[in-house]
Formats: C-alpha cells, structure tokens, sequence
C-alpha cells in the first residue's frame, strides 16, 4: 500500500463507493479504501508523546537554547553583546548618569549652564544701538554720548534693556573749581599764582622771575664781563679786526698750494693760490685764466715741471710779459721751472716778473 493525498482519497472514493448505480460494491473495494486511508493518515503511534504539565527541564528532544535571566543586574548577564559604555548607564544629570536633550533640544543647565558669547558693537546713535543684532551680555559703545551699555536681555530693540555700565566715581571732581578738559592757559588764569606766592626763593630771585624781557634781566643782574670770564674782551668786532692795521712779529704765513700732476689745459686758483705746481707735465699744455677774483699787487708764483721730456708751453692773453723777461714756450726737459707773477689790476693782467727755467 502506498500513502495517497487528500484529493487522491477523494477521487477513490468517487471512483469505488459509487451510490450503487453501477452495481454491487465489492467488500474488496471496501477493504482496500480502508487500507489506503490507513496509511494516508498520521495515526497517534506516529507522533512523539507531547507533555503537557511538568517543568521545561524534564521534556526530552528539545531544542538547546542560551539561557535568558529574568532578574538580576544587566553587567550579570553572560553571553550578552558588547555594548557601549552609555547603555549601561540611567539617563538623568547626577553624576555617573547619561544627561539626554529636552523638548527644546537642549542639555538641562546643570550639566551645561548658559553661555553667552560676548560681541562688542561701537555706533553714533541710540537708533543704531536699537537696530543692533545683538544677544545678551553683548556691549554697546556709544560715541555720541561717551558711554557704554550692556544688553540685559535678548530683546536689543526694547531700550529699556541696554543698562548703562557706571564708571567709578573720580577721587579728584575738579581742580581750581575747573572740571572736565583743562588746559593750561585755565588753569594758570584759575591759580592766579603771583611771584610773591614763591616762598622758596629771595627777592631778587622773584624779581628775576617777573623781568619782561632779557635787557630787564641784565638790568637786575647787573653784569660786567670781569662776572662770566671775559675781562680781556675788548667787544671790537671781526670787521673792525680784519680791517685793521696790523704789525705780525714771529708769525708766519703758511702759501696755499695748489697742484696738478699733468694736464693739456691748466686753470690755477687766482684769489686762493699762491703758488701753483705742475709736477709731471706729459704733454702740451695751455695756461688758462686763474679763476676766482684776484686783488690788485696779489702775487702768484707758478712751478713747471715735465716728465723727463719737454713739453709745449702756451699762455692766455690775460698773462702778460715784458721785452726784458718773455713767457717761456716750451719747458726745459727734466728741469724746474719757476714764473713769478703780480696781478695788476688797472690792466687785468697777470704781469710776469720774474723767471727762472733751468733749475
């Protein structure tokens, strides 16, 4: 026999327990539907035995679960996923606790108090002051009365909440019955200080002090040059000096030198040269007319020297020389050469006088 589905019992029982239309059903036919049925059904020997009081424990064939406390501390637990430390912890704000948000989204104030951040705003006029973005704590200078003000609230259009911030009381109110700025010119006017006011200093000291200007100050003084150190000065002035006639004993002059090595155009110093030296002539030169202004009988005397090799000499018209004693042309080679001369000033000329070439 073989077990058959619920809808193969059904068709079987269509096909042999007919309503006897057909004939005779056969105890045959019986006999095998109840077999079949025999074996399409679960019969209670089929089944395991189903407890139904007792304890957990005693049933046999169950399944091996972990076991799951009912009471007890959760750090108890054994077999328990690793949480974070937070899970273990109650909500509240003692210590120890996890502090969590409130309906507005904030921490209770004992875990995290208010904190304001402090801006500074510097405006010219109250209405600015009112039209400020501002939040509690928050300063504001105003320059067109020279105060300051804190926000007390978070309400910076309400004027009421900007408090003024009091400055201490000054120790000193006012000085000579003066107040605020006082400058100089008041206070002294304030004072009225006289020179008789100066207790530490003597008569003539004060009257010193109340001279109108320095001739009254030498007046008081009463000085003669012996009193500062100046007992030899005769008070004649530089001009008088220097005009004056003079006679020098044991004294000596020192000549300014000028000099040029060599050059093809030479311009001695006419009013500060009193003797011009060329020391190395290499080629032809030119004597150009002294500069500066010569006086009337200056003297200028004028040394020549050449390289080894003689050398082209040529002359200004503003030097001048007689028959008896010529401006020399050229220089003698490897010798010195001397030419004297005297600045006649009727004539605009440097007279030569003397000369000597073959030294």
């Amino acid at each position: 026999m073989a077990a058959r589905t619920r809808a193969q019992l059904n068709s079987d029982a269509d096909t042999y327990l007919p309503d006897n239309t057909t004939g005779d059903i056969s105890p045959a036919d019986i006999r095998q539907r109840v077999k079949d049925l025999a074996d399409s059904a679960k019969l209670s020997e089929d089944l395991a035995t189903v407890a139904t009081t007792g304890a957990y424990g005693d049933l046999s064939g169950k399944p091996t679960l972990s076991t799951v406390a009912s009471t007890g501390a959760y750090s108890d637990l054994t077999g328990k996923p690793t949480l974070g430390t937070a899970a273990s912890k109650d909500t509240g704000t003692a210590a120890g606790q996890v502090p969590v948000l409130d309906g507005s989204g904030l921490l209770d104030t004992s875990v995290l108090p208010a904190v304001a951040i402090t801006d500074t705003f510097v405006v010219s006029t109250q209405a600015a002051m009112l039209a400020l973005t501002a939040q509690k704590g928050d300063i504001c200078i105003r320059t067109d009365l020279n105060k300051s003000f804190v926000l007390q609230t978070n309400s910076p259009s309400t004027l009421a909440d900007w408090k003024e911030l009091l400055t201490p009381t000054d120790a000193v109110l006012s000085v000579a019955g003066l107040t605020g700025a006082i400058t100089a010119a008041a206070l002294k006017t304030a004072l009225a200080i006289a020179a008789a006011d100066i207790t530490d200093a003597s008569a003539n000291g004060r009257s010193f002090i109340q001279a109108a200007n320095y001739a009254a100050m030498k007046t008081l003084l009463s000085l003669v040059k012996g009193d500062v150190g100046l007992g030899s000065v005769d008070n004649t002035s530089d001009a008088t000096k220097n005009s004056a006639v003079a006679t020098l004993t044991n004294k000596r002059v020192t000549p300014r030198i000028g000099t040029v090595a060599s050059a093809a155009s030479v311009t001695p110093v006419g009013d500060s040269n009193d003797q011009y030296n060329v020391t190395a002539l290499a080629v032809g030169a030119t004597f150009a007319a002294p500069s500066g202004t010569p006086t009337d009988a200056q003297k200028l005397i004028i040394r020549i020297k050449d390289n080894g090799a003689s050398q082209a000499l040529a002359w200004n018209a503003i030097y001048r020389a007689g028959a008896d004693v010529a401006l020399p042309t050229a220089t003698v080679a490897g010798k010195t050469m001397y030419l004297g001369f005297v600045y006649n000033s009727a004539d605009s000329k440097w007279d030569l006088i003397a000369k000597v070439e073959n030294i």
